[in-house]
């Protein structure tokens, strides 16, 4: 072979062709951050997340999630996300001020198509901010589950991804009305 095509996009493409490569992209989806009535609290990656609501102040409570889905590639070789999806939980409305701009929305849906074209290298990985907020409601409390998937993983040599299982991630939070006379709005961990 020669060596001065190493490291390149030729060579990897001698390399996948001669023995059979990996491609495996990962998405995780996480809350990192809590905000209400513009006071933003960070949050550990850990469990479900529960916020208490007293019930005579649910029609002032602002509150906002602040979600991160990252996407790395794991594999072996470089590869194309057809689309990132992000599924919005019932009573929750996307702030796309506050989120990346990479999102469309669509019937219930949020999804971006930056790797639809590029590729995701080897060990990369890339973060995706979704500010989302909770719908002030008598009725808009239990768990709001996020989803986050990926959809048409593949490369140009027709590779399909090997790991489906670490294509779908979710993060829970759960809302509820508090009671006791403590601060109006309670945030806490559930260990899962």
């Amino acid at each position: 072979i020669d060596t001065s095509i190493a490291d390149t996009a030729e060579l990897q493409t001698i390399e996948a062709k001669s023995r059979k490569l990996i491609l495996d992209m990962k998405v995780e989806k996480y809350l990192k951050a809590i905000t209400i009535n513009g006071n933003r609290q960070q949050v550990q990656q850990d469990g479900i997340k529960k916020i208490e609501i007293k019930r005579k102040l649910i029609n002032t409570q602002k509150v906002r999630l602040e979600y991160i889905i990252k996407v790395s590639n794991t594999g072996e070789i470089a590869g194309n996300i057809e689309r990132i999806v992000d599924e919005l939980p019932q009573g929750m409305t996307f702030i796309a001020s506050e989120s990346d701009s990479s999102w469309k929305k669509e019937n219930g849906i949020i999804y971006s198509t930056d790797y639809a074209k590029n590729e995701l290298d080897v060990g990369k990985s890339k973060e995706y901010k979704v500010v989302l907020q909770w719908d002030n409601s008598q009725s808009n409390f239990g768990q709001k589950i996020n989803k986050a998937s990926l959809q048409g993983v593949t490369n140009k040599l027709k590779y399909i991804d090997s790991n489906q299982e670490n294509s779908n991630s979710q993060a829970t939070v759960l809302f509820s009305i508090a009671t006791g006379e403590n601060a109006s709005v309670i945030i806490e961990l559930i260990s899962v």
